[in-house]
């Protein structure tokens, strides 16, 4: 049987920055399916079977440019490569501040890796 490859990406924005008031809003990923439909499964990992869910942190600056990251977690360094490749191609709106102000913020987000019969 044919191994049918989804690959399945989930935002999910995990907001922290230097404001301190509840009507701040966290950075904002712009392209996120333009970015996933660029993800290539990793062949070595198909042909393992190694999936999972890869985590990554991202320090976004009030420029919306990523200005740091962190894998939080990686079923393997194949799938963590691919992921970290396509960081560069990713479009931020940075977060802002109770007032409006752009500020720096940090995004988490898992990008799931999951093979299907």
């Amino acid at each position: 049987m044919k191994k049918l490859i989804l690959l399945s990406f989930t935002l999910a924005l995990f907001f922290a920055s230097y404001a301190e008031n509840d009507k701040a809003e966290a950075p904002k990923m712009n392209n996120y399916k333009q970015v996933l439909s660029e993800i290539e499964y990793p062949q070595v990992c198909r042909e393992k079977g190694i999936e999972g869910k890869v985590i990554v942190m991202l320090r976004i600056s009030a420029q919306g440019e990523i200005t740091d990251y962190e894998f939080k977690a990686a079923p393997c360094t194949d799938l963590e490569e691919v992921v970290e490749a396509s960081l560069p191609k990713m479009k931020f709106t940075p977060a802002t501040d109770k007032d409006g102000n752009a500020i720096a913020g940090i995004i988490t987000f898992p990008v799931n890796f999951k093979l299907t019969i």
